[in-house]
């Protein structure tokens, strides 16, 4: 069995470039389908398999994935949960259930998501259903027997039935990596302790600072106990006095591997801004000026989400692009983006807007027509009309159009624009196009489809970003606030938050409070720059 070797990799150090480096080394000694690599994320895997490492699409993504396809790909449970809900309403469950629940979602938890989430956090604990609460053992058991009845697994059943049918990594590699390691699971630590009995080296990089995942189960025990341990030194992200804020955070952090690593080579800007979050629109003037005269890029962080809920207000408002590209799936921090099914509003504007140089087709019309009203605009049986082609690409002549929209509206719709369709819009959906109405009217079409330079969202759903500036809303929950007070592990997961939070930034940082209180010892800052 290969010893495990262990790369520590403070905040933009290079974890990944390291990674890279000796992915290809191995490639170039042993062969593409010499490695299999790894992460606890999608997010993760994608930035690791879009640095073109030369090994197949089989041996790299997330463990979850790798598990799922060396099974076979079996039906997953968590996608049948509408007929779930029909059979055991008591234990109703939403749809973001069916995805990994690394991912987080953004919906409310029902009670079968509570449920199941907990059966998960003991299962990947490795705590004996024996030793459960009573109600978990009473959900376990029925949704045991649903599986089974659906020759389905769910996602904690990847990594356990791999361990007992899979006993070496997919591909057979000789050196396998697992990359964001302090966010492993028990359970997954053994499923790898078991491959790397076949490989003859066993790579696990990640950072026990920035491990923000024990609400599931994690745990970076492993790592601190290696055998062979190495930090990577520089940050080419971090500069000095955002760092000497961030370590006050680590320095208070009562179980860690101590670390040495190097600031970037420029001071930086620290600031401590007295404010709350509920006036988080109050920042909005001063992101459009960021936005207007540089192109850097700018991050608004939070413990919680709803602390985001006035900032989110405030850029909607403004018309200011924003999203969150580690976080898909929360709609409320992508609300540009595409959604999972159909089409999204901002593409149907893109439709409307179409090439200057010629008419709408089929396809375009059958996308933003539905959010215009029939009164006055068309033909009676042109909705009709145009969803019969609305697959086709073809584009629309005049005589056609002629036949869908009366005069009026042919000569609204082709020459004055935007005031037209805002004008046309039904009531019903003016409250959805409103937003990408303003970012069009402020910025224009690119806007709808490029990729924000502006990112939302928790400390936690952006640990493996970063930007120029950031904003950090510090200020901790009651629930946050009163775990402080408890000491101990608790309290390090909070701090580990706050340091993940505040190393984010590239250029500046500005850490904003409302009070000096609950704030842990060693850490508070001082109004002026550091």
């Amino acid at each position: 069995m290969a010893d495990l070797e262990v790369i520590f990799g403070p905040p933009g150090t290079g974890k990944t470039t390291e990674l890279g480096r000796i992915v290809g080394q191995c490639v170039t000694e042993d062969g593409s389908d010499s490695v299999v690599l790894c992460a606890f994320t999608k997010s993760a895997a994608r930035e690791l398999a879009g640095r073109d490492l030369g090994i197949p699409d089989g041996h790299i993504g997330t463990l979850h994935s790798l598990c799922y396809h060396a099974l076979d790909t079996p039906p997953i449970a968590e996608t049948t949960w509408k007929a779930w809900n029909e059979a055991y309403p008591v234990y109703e469950m939403s749809d973001d259930n069916a995805i990994d629940i690394n991912e987080g979602g953004g919906q409310q938890r029902l009670p079968g998501d509570i449920a199941l989430a907990e059966v998960n956090l003991l299962r990947q604990q490795m705590i004996p259903a024996t030793a459960w609460p009573e109600y978990a053992q009473v959900f376990h058991h029925k949704w045991t027997d649903w599986k089974t009845q659906h020759h389905a697994i769910d996602f904690t059943d990847m990594i356990d039935h791999a361990r007992q049918v899979v006993p070496i990594a997919p591909g057979h590699p000789q050196t396998l990596i697992v990359d964001e390691a302090q966010d492993l699971s028990l359970l997954q630590w053994d499923l790898l302790t078991r491959w790397a009995r076949h490989v003859t080296r066993w790579i696990a990089a990640g950072d026990d600072d920035q491990a923000l995942y024990n609400w599931c189960g994690g745990t970076f025990e492993p790592l601190l106990a290696a055998p062979s341990r190495r930090v990577l030194p520089q940050s080419y992200r971090v500069p000095f006095r955002i760092q000497q804020h961030a370590k006050r955070y680590t320095n208070g952090i009562t179980h860690r591997e101590s670390k040495t690593w190097a600031a970037r080579p420029t001071a930086g800007i620290c600031e401590a801004i007295w404010g709350r979050w509920r006036d988080g629109d109050a920042w909005i003037a001063q992101i459009q000026e960021w936005l207007t005269t540089t192109q850097d890029t700018v991050a608004i962080l939070a413990p919680c989400s709803f602390m985001l809920t006035p900032t989110i207000r405030g850029l909607r408002a403004a018309g200011i692009p924003f999203s969150n590209r580690w976080r898909r799936r929360r709609r409320d921090w992508n609300p540009l983006h595409p959604p999972r099914r159909g089409v999204s509003t901002s593409q149907r504007l893109r439709d409307f807007l179409r090439p200057t140089d010629r008419l709408w087709t089929w396809q375009e019309l059958s996308t933003w027509l539905p959010l215009i009203r029939t009164d006055g605009v068309l033909h009676h049986g042109a909705k009709a009309r145009i969803a019969l082609h609305a697959d086709k690409t073809g584009v629309c002549t005049l005589a056609d159009l002629a036949e869908l929209l009366l005069p009026d509206a042919i000569d609204g719709a082709l020459h004055d624009g935007l005031g037209w369709f805002e004008y046309q819009v039904l009531q019903s959906k003016a409250k959805s196009v409103a937003y990408p109405l303003r970012v069009l009217q402020r910025y224009n079409r690119n806007a709808l489809s490029e990729e924000p330079r502006v990112s939302i969202g928790t400390a936690h759903s952006l640990k493996g970003g970063e930007a120029d500036r950031v904003i950090f809303y510090t200020e901790l929950s009651k629930a946050q606030q009163l775990a402080l007070r408890e000491g101990g592990s608790v309290t390090d997961d909070i701090l580990r938050m706050l340091y993940v939070g505040s190393t984010r930034a590239r250029h500046e940082l500005y850490a904003v409070r409302e009070t000096e209180e609950n704030l842990p010892l060693g850490t508070m800052m001082h109004r002026e720059s550091f």
